[in-house]
């Protein structure tokens, strides 16, 4: 498989905040994302989700956390403007507390048509919500090093973000049963230990071949490249019960990429 890296600024960041509607009576979860899409401004930038009940917010480019999350609060103020008035609410968490993930509707889409058949009965119990970051890449023969890196930092990631210790009812005993859910499917978890681009897009190659994947995108390791934009990806964290605690995570994974793509200028 041929896959261009498209360079990016070095450093600049991108935010992805998968976030769930409830009912402010109930607070169960209500399949009502495409009603609440329909009500949001135009050229919003939040988006539907595997699931009719979730909604992602996804900013722009940016250079700073600071102006990312303002980019995030934006379309937060924008999404409850939208909620309210129906009596409904946002739960940003890793998982719903006590709703039952087999009776979410799943969204029609292909490519989620895709993620139910290929994922079986796993792929019904994906009620989960996360936070990822995007980083900047200006070099592409750093993108596989910086993945590495970024996995080393997995446990200190998501200690900090985990906010799914319940599922269905249960206390599951875990601090992330998002985590325990989504590396149970195969195009998920923790990296391969790739050190080229060539590796990599090889690997791309056996996956297609015997029918896992279609496309790059639909290998969602929880630190990925993501060669369309140019950038390594964090997907390792809960999704962030605040813009406050979102912020500190996200700085934290820039700050370790650019400290990364330094120490390679430097011939470390």
């Amino acid at each position: 498989m041929s896959l261009e890296f498209a360079h990016s600024p070095r450093g600049t960041v991108g935010l992805e905040w998968e976030v769930a509607l409830v009912d402010l009576e109930t607070r169960d979860l209500v399949p009502r994302a495409s009603e609440v899409l329909e009500r949001l401004p135009d050229g919003t930038r939040t988006t539907g989700e595997y699931l009719a009940c979730m909604v992602e917010m996804i900013t722009g480019v940016h250079r700073t956390i600071p102006a990312a999350v303002a980019d995030l609060r934006e379309q937060l103020d924008a999404l409850h403007a939208a909620v309210r008035p129906l009596g409904l609410g946002v739960l940003a968490a890793g998982t719903h507390p006590f709703a039952v993930a087999a009776e979410q509707p799943i969204v029609e889409h292909q490519q989620y048509d895709v993620v139910r058949k290929r994922n079986a009965w796993w792929g019904r119990q994906m009620l989960v919500c996360g936070t990822h970051v995007h980083v900047g890449v200006d070099r592409d023969d750093i993108a596989m090093p910086m993945v590495q890196w970024l996995s080393r930092f997995y446990p200190h990631l998501l200690a900090l973000s985990a906010s799914s210790p319940f599922f269905e009812g249960d206390d599951t005993g875990f601090a992330s049963q998002r985590t325990m859910l989504f590396q149970q499917l195969p195009t998920n978890g923790l990296p391969y230990a790739f050190r080229t681009w060539a590796d990599y897009a090889e690997h791309l190659d056996e996956l297609a071949a015997v029918g896992m994947i279609g496309k790059p995108s639909e290998l969602r390791w929880d630190v990925r490249p993501s060669p369309g934009f140019g950038t390594v990806e964090a997907r390792i964290m809960d999704s962030s019960p605040t813009l406050a605690e979102l912020g500190c995570v996200a700085a934290w994974v820039q700050c370790l990429g650019v400290h990364l793509m330094r120490l390679a200028d430097a011939g470390a």
